[in-house]
């Protein structure tokens, strides 16, 4: 891989010696390619080699999707989400929208998230793991949105940063669920709080589990 990123770049990063030994180590990919998630704005970089300006998830999902090679073996790479993500056979979808459908097809990443051409074309993944290149509730669901427009928003997007309900003091994500994993989920223990403190597996919606001196039914959402 060293030898391929060189092609393109110059730079052989198996040669790189990250703690000054002499011996070429293995190095972390986002000390030059900045990525977001690992809780830095800038590339740290390596001494003596230059940072880019790519990010760590645009060079990735670029090659993949303009790669003649890739091409040959999966066509179909923009769309198959799972074959890296996240991997080794992990259910990382298992929220209530994989078992609903749209346009007559069932509810995949890329209707969300946009296929990979979508999002290298569109250049969301200049800005990776941000509010504003990550997909949102009111995508579909204008009716809700997110937290009334109340958004703590950052790292990771605005479902997941969004907050809702009385003084705005309550996460989306504590009635609704992870993102992935949304309730009612595929997965029967992620369900287990709305399950324990309402008996029900949809996201939390009885008044009484929080307010004991409302009506223990259904009524309108708190958003």
């Amino acid at each position: 891989m060293g030898m391929l990123h060189a092609r393109s770049s110059g730079i052989d990063f198996s040669k790189i010696d990250p703690d000054g030994d002499g011996i070429g180590r293995p190095i972390r990919c986002s000390r030059c390619h900045l990525d977001p998630a690992m809780g830095e704005s800038v590339p740290p970089g390596y001494a003596g080699y230059p940072t880019s300006k790519y990010t760590f998830s645009d060079v990735v999902h670029r090659f993949h999707v303009q790669s003649a090679a890739v091409q040959v073996y999966d066509p179909n790479i923009a769309n198959n989400c799972y074959d890296c993500h996240p991997g080794n056979g992990v259910n990382c979808y298992r929220d209530t929208h994989r078992t609903k459908t749209i346009n007559g097809h069932n509810i995949w990443c890329s209707d969300c998230h946009g296929d990979l051409n979508q999002r290298v074309a569109s250049g969301q993944l200049l800005k990776p793991w941000s509010d504003q290149t990550l997909p949102t509730c009111s995508k579909c669901h204008s009716n809700t949105g997110e937290g009334e427009g109340y958004l703590n928003t950052g790292l990771f997007g605005k479902f997941l940063n969004s907050r809702g309900h009385k003084d705005h003091k309550i996460l989306c994500s504590s009635c609704h669920g992870e993102p992935h994993a949304l309730y009612p989920s595929t997965l029967a223990k992620d369900n287990a709080e709305p399950m324990t403190i309402q008996g029900d597996p949809r996201a939390v919606g009885k008044c009484s589990v929080c307010h004991t001196d409302r009506s223990s039914s259904w009524g309108m959402p708190p958003h």
